[in-house]
């Protein structure tokens, strides 16, 4: 994701515990797990090539 101003530390952490939620709710044991959300910055390119 692009950074963006609604993209803020508020949103960013209910994003992260979103996803972290998620992401226990499929766990099936004890486990430690890491997550970290990161913006891409003005220099980042989505782009696609068509041949023919």
């Amino acid at each position: 994701m692009l950074t963006k101003p609604h993209r803020d530390g508020a949103f960013t952490r209910t994003l992260r515990d979103a996803i972290a939620a998620a992401a226990k709710h499929h766990l099936t044991q004890s486990c430690y797990i890491s997550l970290a959300i990161t913006y891409s910055d003005a220099m980042y390119l989505t782009d696609r090539h068509d041949v023919g």
